[in-house]
């Protein structure tokens, strides 16, 4: 739960291929969507994929991380990101 006047990242929507192949790049994309009620205030942060059999996530893996160069998000904007 978040407290008044924060921003709020939320993931609205992601899309992956049905298949994939080892050692092959694999894309990703995603959409977030700031819910909270102010924007972001960091210049950057860093966005991590990870790969799991299931909910339990002492076994998954990391495929990817992306690095977001972004002054802010405001409130209710909804960037989209491609992770490749």
């Amino acid at each position: 739960m978040f407290r008044d006047g924060l921003a709020d990242l939320q993931v609205t929507d992601i899309h992956v291929p049905a298949g994939a192949i080892a050692g092959q790049p694999l894309d990703v994309s995603y959409t977030v969507r700031n819910s909270g009620d102010n924007r972001t205030n960091a210049n950057f942060w860093y966005d991590a994929l990870y790969l799991s059999n299931d909910a339990n996530t002492s076994d998954h893996v990391l495929i990817g991380k992306v690095r977001h160069v972004i002054r802010s998000i405001h409130q209710g904007n909804t960037p989209s990101i491609r992770l490749r």
